[in-house]
Protein backbone atom coordinates (compact mmCIF):
# COMPACT_ATOMS: atom_id res chain seq x y z
CA UNK A 1 0.00 0.00 0.00
CA UNK A 2 2.50 2.32 1.07
CA UNK A 3 4.83 1.60 -2.39
CA UNK A 4 1.36 2.21 -4.40
CA UNK A 5 1.08 5.54 -2.34
CA UNK A 6 4.66 6.45 -3.18
CA UNK A 7 4.41 5.40 -7.01
CA UNK A 8 1.37 7.68 -7.42
CA UNK A 9 2.89 11.05 -5.68
CA UNK A 10 6.29 10.04 -8.33
CA UNK A 11 3.79 10.38 -10.84
CA UNK A 12 1.68 13.40 -9.49
CA UNK A 13 5.33 15.28 -9.00
CA UNK A 14 6.72 14.24 -12.60
CA UNK A 15 3.26 15.69 -13.69
CA UNK A 16 3.09 18.94 -11.58
CA UNK A 17 6.64 19.57 -13.13
CA UNK A 18 5.58 18.84 -16.65
CA UNK A 19 3.12 21.85 -16.34
CA UNK A 20 5.49 24.44 -14.62
CA UNK A 21 7.90 24.01 -17.80
CA UNK A 22 5.21 23.65 -19.96
CA UNK A 23 3.63 26.64 -18.59
CA UNK A 24 7.31 28.30 -17.48
CA UNK A 25 9.44 27.88 -21.03
CA UNK A 26 6.93 29.98 -23.22
CA UNK A 27 6.52 32.45 -20.53
CA UNK A 28 10.63 33.25 -20.31
CA UNK A 29 10.68 33.31 -24.25
CA UNK A 30 8.11 36.14 -24.32
CA UNK A 31 10.09 38.12 -21.53
CA UNK A 32 13.56 37.63 -23.56
CA UNK A 33 11.66 38.75 -26.80
CA UNK A 34 9.84 41.92 -24.89
CA UNK A 35 13.09 42.81 -23.71
CA UNK A 36 15.09 42.79 -27.17
CA UNK A 37 12.57 45.27 -28.01
CA UNK A 38 12.90 47.75 -25.48
CA UNK A 39 14.51 51.06 -26.50
CA UNK A 40 16.37 52.39 -24.17
CA UNK A 41 14.46 55.92 -23.28
CA UNK A 42 11.32 56.27 -25.36
CA UNK A 43 11.59 59.21 -28.32
CA UNK A 44 8.63 60.78 -26.92
CA UNK A 45 10.57 62.47 -23.65
CA UNK A 46 13.87 63.32 -25.51
CA UNK A 47 12.76 66.56 -25.88
CA UNK A 48 11.71 67.13 -22.29
CA UNK A 49 15.02 66.35 -20.57
CA UNK A 50 16.62 69.47 -19.04
CA UNK A 51 20.50 68.39 -17.98
CA UNK A 52 22.67 66.06 -19.19
CA UNK A 53 25.58 64.98 -17.55
CA UNK A 54 28.46 62.51 -19.09
CA UNK A 55 31.42 61.38 -16.63
CA UNK A 56 33.85 58.98 -17.10
CA UNK A 57 37.19 58.81 -14.59
CA UNK A 58 38.64 61.60 -15.90
CA UNK A 59 36.20 64.36 -17.13
CA UNK A 60 32.79 66.23 -16.11
CA UNK A 61 30.63 67.57 -18.44
CA UNK A 62 27.46 69.07 -17.65
CA UNK A 63 24.77 70.51 -19.89
CA UNK A 64 21.74 72.59 -19.17
CA UNK A 65 19.03 73.18 -21.60
CA UNK A 66 17.57 76.89 -22.01
CA UNK A 67 14.52 76.80 -24.36
CA UNK A 68 15.66 74.81 -26.94
CA UNK A 69 19.31 75.59 -26.66
CA UNK A 70 22.12 73.34 -24.61
CA UNK A 71 24.67 75.04 -22.70
CA UNK A 72 27.63 73.64 -21.50
CA UNK A 73 27.96 74.82 -18.02
CA UNK A 74 30.77 72.43 -16.71
CA UNK A 75 33.52 72.65 -16.49
CA UNK A 76 33.62 75.59 -18.53
CA UNK A 77 30.62 78.35 -19.74
CA UNK A 78 29.60 78.36 -23.14
CA UNK A 79 26.89 76.93 -25.94
CA UNK A 80 26.98 73.19 -26.47
CA UNK A 81 27.89 71.93 -29.86
CA UNK A 82 24.46 72.59 -31.69
CA UNK A 83 24.32 69.13 -32.80
CA UNK A 84 25.87 67.24 -30.57
CA UNK A 85 23.86 66.83 -27.77
CA UNK A 86 20.47 66.70 -30.11
CA UNK A 87 22.46 63.68 -32.34
CA UNK A 88 23.23 61.61 -29.12
CA UNK A 89 19.75 62.15 -27.37
CA UNK A 90 18.66 60.78 -30.67
CA UNK A 91 20.58 57.61 -30.79
CA UNK A 92 20.16 57.10 -27.10
CA UNK A 93 16.27 56.50 -27.91
CA UNK A 94 16.79 54.15 -30.37
CA UNK A 95 19.05 52.27 -29.16
CA UNK A 96 17.90 48.33 -29.04
CA UNK A 97 19.63 45.43 -27.26
CA UNK A 98 21.14 43.01 -29.26
CA UNK A 99 21.34 40.63 -26.31
CA UNK A 100 20.36 40.82 -23.00
CA UNK A 101 22.24 39.29 -20.33
CA UNK A 102 20.07 38.13 -17.02
CA UNK A 103 21.15 38.34 -13.51
CA UNK A 104 22.51 35.15 -13.45
CA UNK A 105 24.49 35.42 -16.37
CA UNK A 106 26.37 38.40 -14.51
CA UNK A 107 26.33 36.79 -11.53
CA UNK A 108 28.40 33.73 -13.82
CA UNK A 109 30.75 36.00 -15.42
CA UNK A 110 32.15 37.17 -12.05
CA UNK A 111 29.60 40.31 -11.68
CA UNK A 112 29.13 43.68 -13.21
CA UNK A 113 33.06 44.26 -12.97
CA UNK A 114 33.19 41.74 -15.10
CA UNK A 115 31.70 43.77 -18.05
CA UNK A 116 33.40 46.88 -17.08
CA UNK A 117 30.43 48.47 -15.48
CA UNK A 118 31.21 48.54 -11.08
CA UNK A 119 32.31 50.82 -11.99
CA UNK A 120 31.04 51.97 -15.47
CA UNK A 121 33.42 53.78 -17.84
CA UNK A 122 30.71 56.01 -18.79
CA UNK A 123 27.80 57.34 -17.50
CA UNK A 124 25.75 59.39 -19.03
CA UNK A 125 22.63 61.04 -16.70
CA UNK A 126 19.43 62.62 -18.07
CA UNK A 127 17.31 64.87 -15.69
CA UNK A 128 13.69 66.60 -15.53
CA UNK A 129 13.05 68.07 -12.39
CA UNK A 130 13.10 65.53 -9.85
CA UNK A 131 13.35 62.54 -12.12
CA UNK A 132 16.85 60.93 -12.99
CA UNK A 133 17.72 58.26 -15.24
CA UNK A 134 21.13 56.47 -15.76
CA UNK A 135 22.83 55.03 -18.50
CA UNK A 136 26.26 52.81 -17.43
CA UNK A 137 28.56 51.94 -20.52
CA UNK A 138 30.84 49.30 -20.26
CA UNK A 139 33.79 47.42 -22.04
CA UNK A 140 33.45 46.79 -25.13
CA UNK A 141 33.03 43.37 -26.69
CA UNK A 142 36.03 41.29 -27.95
CA UNK A 143 33.87 40.55 -31.30
CA UNK A 144 32.03 42.92 -32.73
CA UNK A 145 31.21 46.98 -32.63
CA UNK A 146 29.38 46.21 -29.26
CA UNK A 147 29.04 47.41 -25.80
CA UNK A 148 27.89 46.52 -22.44
CA UNK A 149 24.98 48.85 -20.89
CA UNK A 150 23.08 49.01 -17.98
CA UNK A 151 19.96 51.68 -17.54
CA UNK A 152 19.77 52.48 -13.77
CA UNK A 153 19.81 49.93 -11.31
CA UNK A 154 17.97 47.10 -13.34
CA UNK A 155 19.23 43.86 -12.91
CA UNK A 156 19.59 42.72 -16.68
CA UNK A 157 22.41 44.46 -18.85
CA UNK A 158 22.29 44.76 -22.71
CA UNK A 159 24.71 44.32 -25.39
CA UNK A 160 24.32 47.17 -28.15
CA UNK A 161 25.74 48.16 -30.73
CA UNK A 162 28.57 50.85 -30.08
CA UNK A 163 29.59 52.64 -33.64
CA UNK A 164 27.75 55.59 -32.36
CA UNK A 165 30.41 55.98 -29.33
CA UNK A 166 33.16 56.37 -32.14
CA UNK A 167 31.46 59.87 -32.96
CA UNK A 168 31.49 60.97 -29.34
CA UNK A 169 33.95 64.04 -28.45
CA UNK A 170 37.48 62.81 -26.18
CA UNK A 171 37.94 66.43 -25.53
CA UNK A 172 35.77 69.02 -23.81
CA UNK A 173 36.53 71.75 -26.43
CA UNK A 174 34.78 69.63 -29.48
CA UNK A 175 31.39 69.87 -26.96
CA UNK A 176 31.52 73.62 -27.39
CA UNK A 177 29.78 75.52 -29.66
CA UNK A 178 32.32 76.53 -32.36
CA UNK A 179 30.36 78.82 -34.28
CA UNK A 180 31.92 82.77 -33.48
CA UNK A 181 28.58 84.38 -34.34
CA UNK A 182 25.94 81.81 -33.10
CA UNK A 183 23.08 83.97 -33.24
CA UNK A 184 20.22 84.83 -35.33
CA UNK A 185 20.93 87.30 -37.68
CA UNK A 186 18.23 87.97 -39.57
CA UNK A 187 16.73 90.36 -37.56
CA UNK A 188 19.86 92.67 -37.80
CA UNK A 189 18.92 96.28 -38.38
CA UNK A 190 22.21 98.25 -37.40
CA UNK A 191 25.82 97.53 -37.92
CA UNK A 192 28.45 99.30 -36.80
CA UNK A 193 32.01 98.58 -37.61
CA UNK A 194 35.33 100.80 -35.93
CA UNK A 195 38.59 100.21 -37.62
CA UNK A 196 41.94 102.11 -36.82
CA UNK A 197 41.17 105.06 -39.38
CA UNK A 198 37.14 104.57 -40.11
CA UNK A 199 34.03 104.22 -38.06
CA UNK A 200 30.94 103.27 -40.59
CA UNK A 201 27.60 102.77 -39.44
CA UNK A 202 24.61 101.24 -41.93
CA UNK A 203 21.10 100.93 -40.83
CA UNK A 204 17.99 99.08 -42.47
CA UNK A 205 15.68 101.46 -43.99
CA UNK A 206 12.28 101.92 -42.76
CA UNK A 207 10.62 99.67 -45.23
CA UNK A 208 13.14 97.04 -44.23
CA UNK A 209 14.13 96.52 -47.90
CA UNK A 210 17.60 98.16 -48.03
CA UNK A 211 20.13 99.81 -46.01
CA UNK A 212 21.84 103.58 -45.79
CA UNK A 213 24.90 104.90 -44.07
CA UNK A 214 24.43 106.67 -41.07
CA UNK A 215 28.05 107.24 -40.80
CA UNK A 216 30.62 109.05 -41.76
CA UNK A 217 28.53 112.10 -42.22
CA UNK A 218 30.22 112.41 -45.91
CA UNK A 219 28.29 109.66 -47.00
CA UNK A 220 25.13 109.94 -44.57
CA UNK A 221 21.95 108.74 -45.81
CA UNK A 222 23.86 107.02 -48.56
CA UNK A 223 22.84 103.45 -50.31
CA UNK A 224 24.30 100.70 -48.63
CA UNK A 225 25.81 97.30 -50.79
CA UNK A 226 22.81 95.71 -50.06
CA UNK A 227 24.66 92.24 -51.74
CA UNK A 228 27.79 92.70 -49.38
CA UNK A 229 25.74 92.94 -45.99
CA UNK A 230 23.39 90.11 -47.10
CA UNK A 231 26.64 88.03 -48.11
CA UNK A 232 27.88 89.14 -43.93
CA UNK A 233 24.88 88.41 -42.69
CA UNK A 234 23.88 85.06 -44.68
CA UNK A 235 27.22 83.65 -45.51
CA UNK A 236 30.26 84.95 -43.90
CA UNK A 237 29.80 85.20 -39.89
CA UNK A 238 27.31 81.97 -40.04
CA UNK A 239 29.93 80.30 -41.79
CA UNK A 240 32.92 81.44 -39.25
CA UNK A 241 34.67 78.78 -36.70
CA UNK A 242 36.68 78.58 -34.05
CA UNK A 243 39.93 77.23 -34.61
CA UNK A 244 41.30 76.97 -31.14
CA UNK A 245 39.76 77.65 -27.90
CA UNK A 246 41.93 79.10 -25.44
CA UNK A 247 42.41 78.49 -21.77
CA UNK A 248 41.44 80.99 -18.86
CA UNK A 249 44.96 81.55 -18.56
CA UNK A 250 45.94 82.44 -22.32
CA UNK A 251 42.78 84.54 -22.54
CA UNK A 252 43.49 86.62 -19.72
CA UNK A 253 46.60 88.11 -21.50
CA UNK A 254 44.04 90.28 -23.80
CA UNK A 255 47.42 92.67 -24.33
CA UNK A 256 49.09 89.54 -25.63
CA UNK A 257 46.56 88.32 -27.84
CA UNK A 258 45.60 92.21 -29.63
CA UNK A 259 42.25 92.40 -28.02
CA UNK A 260 43.53 94.92 -25.29
CA UNK A 261 43.25 97.70 -28.19
CA UNK A 262 41.69 95.21 -30.78
CA UNK A 263 42.44 96.84 -35.08
CA UNK A 264 38.80 96.00 -35.82
CA UNK A 265 34.99 95.90 -34.32
CA UNK A 266 32.24 94.62 -35.46
CA UNK A 267 28.69 95.21 -33.85
CA UNK A 268 25.51 94.20 -35.08
CA UNK A 269 21.96 94.73 -33.12
CA UNK A 270 18.38 93.94 -34.19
Amino acid sequence: MIRKQTTLLWIAALGLSGIILLFESPWKQMSEIQEQQRQLLPASQMSSWDILNISNDTTHLEFKREGTVWKLTQPVQDLAHPTLISGLLDTLALLKPKTVLTQADIQKAGGWQTFGLDPANITLALSRGEKTVQVKLGDRESVGNQVYLRLNEEPNAWVVDAAWMDQLPDQVEAWRDPRIVAADLEGVDHIEITQVDAHIVMDKTADGKGWHLTLPDALKDSRANISRIETLLSKTLPNLKVEEFLTEENAGELQWLGLEDPVFELNLRS
